[in-house]
């Protein structure tokens, strides 16, 4: 099964949404750090709530580790560049990469990814919570 990647998440109520995502489609999820909050469990209920208990959370101290530890493809995403996630061949073992609220991923990190795709909008972005239910849905469809 397709899974979400969260690439130094900063705000600790997207990652509980993710959170949330990954429990009611009984994915397991990734996050390198640093995050931009104390990961704190207590913390992390408040916006997870008892969902946290029901996702498998991986942590990585930086993408370099998370790519040596998935045998899988690593798909990140892209405003307005990349495959159409619509149109795009999802595989069981596809790490789906989302990149820092503010700022997205770095050009080092598209570098050294297999994939980028992308969800075609009208405006500038979409929440990562948002778009994580999007390609979570689709890649697993």
């Amino acid at each position: 099964m397709a899974f979400l990647t969260l690439f130094e998440p900063e705000i600790p109520f997207n990652v509980g949404a993710v959170i949330r995502l990954s429990a009611c489609f009984s994915s397991k999820l990734a996050i390198i750090r640093p995050t931009g909050f104390v990961w704190d469990v207590a913390r992390m209920k408040r916006s997870a709530m008892d969902y946290l208990q029901m996702v498998d959370i991986k942590f990585y101290n930086s993408f370099d580790e998370f790519k040596l530890a998935h045998d899988g493809r690593i798909l990140a995403t892209a405003i307005g560049t990349g495959h159409d996630y619509a149109k795009f061949e999802f595989q069981s073992d596809d790490a789906i990469l989302i990149g820092r609220e503010s700022i997205g991923l770095t050009k080092d990190i598209y570098s050294k990814v297999d994939e980028i795709i992308t969800i075609p909008i009208n405006a500038r972005s979409l929440n990562l919570a948002l778009a994580s239910a999007i390609l979570l849905s689709r890649a697993n469809s």
